[in-house]
């Protein structure tokens, strides 16, 4: 895991996203393919 992954994690548990910080790098590709179109 590189530090940005691991802020992400460490943020989205102190603020109780767990959802988001298992899924962030699917959502972060998305967001990079819609923004490429």
């Amino acid at each position: 895991m590189n530090l940005q992954q691991e802020r992400i994690a460490m943020l989205c548990n102190v603020l109780k996203l767990d959802r988001i910080g298992s899924e962030w790098p699917a959502i972060a590709q998305w967001a990079a393919a819609q923004d490429n179109s």
